[in-house]
């Protein structure tokens, strides 16, 4: 039921009857069940708006002019009436706060950093301790610039290097389980064994973009970059190329020793290959014949010179020849064209007059700490006094064999005397170096027994009887 409590209205009464007048009440104006108009004729218009409490419930309603709303419900039932709401949820308090936590830093700090005292690295990790007891001097890091005076603070940068340390990047190629400790290596590992770099114009397979792009510079390019040795003015078309040239023959920063005779050689394939000369497995057999052989390299000259067609001719005489040095000792002997220009001081060979002048350009003027008669760069002063230069001597005879080139022959003569020594015989003015070699008295030596023989028919039939039923050649 709607009730209107309406203002009191000022009542001229006798004052006689003042003293009756106690109860408030008594003056109030009360409308019980009125309609709508009623209230609106009661009220003299002032109602903003009617409200229908039977269907909202929604409280008091605003009025104008002083007037009072009351919303009687006459049922037996209480009406239960909502709280306002707060616009913001108040935050809950955590129980502890991080300023409030007290770590036994005793405890942790005498604990060792090791990864198997960190149960879960990555929640270690993230949930660091900072702060703890100071020390009089800065903690220096061993591992970076890092200085702090908190303890705290240093272990947990401590337990970071750690964790770096100790992580693993592994391989994510299906089939592969390597892992690595630095993500460069992971990189490197999969440009190198998961993918392939294929060159567009000749089809060549590099294992990674580097290769391939210095193999496009060194075979397809049309204007390569050129950069000379500071030398021999050798041009190569990469720096590193240069810069290994000079390395392995110039400077001789890196030689590659042998493990069982101590020879030393500027090129670590010419020491593998010479390693293996000292084993007794042939592990190349030829499929047109029944020999044997240790290198693939004997194996490819054994095809070429015996199973395959002769490659060189003579443009003079059509006269075939298995090797191109044969050719041209046959072209200088025979028909007496100089076809190799020799330097008197290092007996080094060229094919031009030009180039061989500018190689004895180098003799005339060397470096720093370059020996003027070998050619050969030292680091140090001391390196300079204390190296092996040449000596000379008028052939390469030893042990009843002429090995027709310093080469063979200082080998040999390491290998089988124990003498290092560095060689050399000077060519005979005005006579060419493949007239000289055809006077020379040719030795042929059975490869299995060392036995020497005057002609290759004799050293052929000795051979069949010293390697019968043996099929193999010894490197």
């Amino acid at each position: 039921m709607l009730r209107r409590k309406l203002p009191r209205k000022p009542v001229e009464v006798a004052e006689e009857d003042e003293a009756e007048d106690d109860d408030p009440e008594e003056n109030v104006l009360y409308a019980e069940e009125c309609s709508p108009e009623e209230l609106l004729g009661l009220t003299g218009g002032n109602v903003a708006e009617a409200v229908e409490t039977n269907e909202t419930d929604l409280g008091p309603a605003k009025v104008e002019s002083g007037v009072n709303w009351e919303f009687i419900d006459d049922s037996d039932e209480e009406m239960a009436v909502p709280e306002k709401a707060s616009r913001r949820k108040p935050r809950k308090k955590p129980e502890t706060s991080r300023k409030n936590v007290r770590h036994d830093w005793e405890t942790i700090l005498a604990k060792p950093l090791t990864i198997e005292s960190i149960e879960d690295p990555k929640v270690a990790q993230t949930t660091k301790i900072y702060g703890g007891p100071s020390s009089k001097e800065p903690l220096q890091c061993p591992k970076c610039p890092y200085k702090t005076h908190r303890k705290g603070t240093f272990h947990s940068h401590q337990l970071t290097h750690l964790l770096r340390e100790n992580k693993k990047h592994t391989c994510k190629v299906e089939g592969c389980s390597a892992e690595f400790t630095d993500r460069r290596y992971l990189a490197s590992h999969v440009e190198k064994q998961h993918r392939t770099w294929i060159c567009d114009e000749c089809g060549l397979q590099c294992s990674n973009r580097g290769y391939l792009t210095m193999h496009k510079v060194r075979q397809h390019s049309k204007n390569p970059p050129s950069f000379s040795c500071e030398y021999c003015q050798q041009v190569f078309k990469l720096k590193l190329d240069m810069q290994s040239h000079i390395k392995r023959v110039h400077l001789l920063e890196t030689m590659f020793k042998c493990g069982t005779c101590g020879l030393e050689f500027k090129r670590k394939c010419t020491r593998d290959s010479h390693e293996i000369c000292h084993s007794n497995v042939f592990n190349f057999p030829c499929q047109q014949c029944d020999k044997k052989f240790k290198l693939r390299s004997q194996l490819m000259k054994h095809i070429r010179r015996v199973h395959k067609n002769p490659f060189f001719h003579c443009e003079h005489c059509s006269k075939p020849f298995y090797t191109r040095d044969n050719m041209l000792n046959h072209i200088e002997h025979v028909h007496g064209i100089q076809m190799r220009f020799l330097c008197d001081i290092c007996v080094a060979s060229f094919e031009s007059q030009e180039k061989l002048s500018i190689h004895k350009s180098r003799h005339e003027n060397p470096k720093m700490f370059e020996c003027a008669r070998c050619l050969f760069v030292f680091g140090t002063q001391e390196q300079y006094f204390d190296h092996l230069c040449i000596t000379y001597r008028d052939n390469y005879v030893c042990c009843d064999r002429d090995f027709h080139d310093h080469q063979p022959y200082n080998r040999h003569v390491f290998l089988r005397h124990g003498l290092k020594v560095n060689v050399r015989v000077k060519p005979q003015p005005g006579v060419l170096l493949g007239t000289l070699r055809a006077q020379r008295k040719r030795f042929e030596i059975c490869q299995n027994c060392d036995a020497c023989f005057p002609t290759r028919i004799a050293k052929k039939q000795h051979q069949e009887t010293c390697l019968a039923g043996v099929g193999e050649i010894k490197a």
